[in-house]
């Protein structure tokens, strides 16, 4: 069983405390008043130190993102480097057939217009 404290002798309990104890409470309330509001600030300083840690959390996520990104990117015009080269020499490939197929049709031409020369004067023999 606890004992309740029991007044200092010579006071009751019912007594006032003493001018020094209500002073001496006055300076507590105070000063835990004041820790209370340093408290609140350390508080408000972690919370803010947290919303930017998370901030910098993202920003290094981007980051360390950007090196896969641009690896990606490089294989990726690597690639297209390749196909262009590819393309290109098919297209010098295609335009070597085109030149040939021209200068093919050309002779074909010329073949057919000495046939045609060449019938328009058997048949000028024949009307003779």
């Amino acid at each position: 069983m606890q004992r309740s404290p029991s007044p200092p002798r010579g006071r009751s309990a019912d007594a006032p405390p003493p001018p020094v104890a209500v002073h001496g409470r006055s300076a507590e309330r105070t000063e835990l008043a004041a820790l209370n509001d340093r408290f609140a600030a350390f508080l408000e300083r972690v919370r803010a130190l947290e919303r930017q840690n998370g901030t910098l959390r993202s920003a290094l996520g981007r980051a360390a993102a950007a090196p896969r990104a641009a690896g990606l990117v490089r294989g990726e015009l690597r690639g297209l480097r390749e196909r262009l080269q590819r393309l290109g020499r098919e297209r010098e490939r295609l335009q070597g057939e085109r030149d040939g197929l021209a200068a093919e049709l050309r002779g074909l031409r010329r073949r057919c217009e000495e046939g045609k020369d060449a019938l328009g004067m058997e048949g000028g023999r024949d009307r003779e």
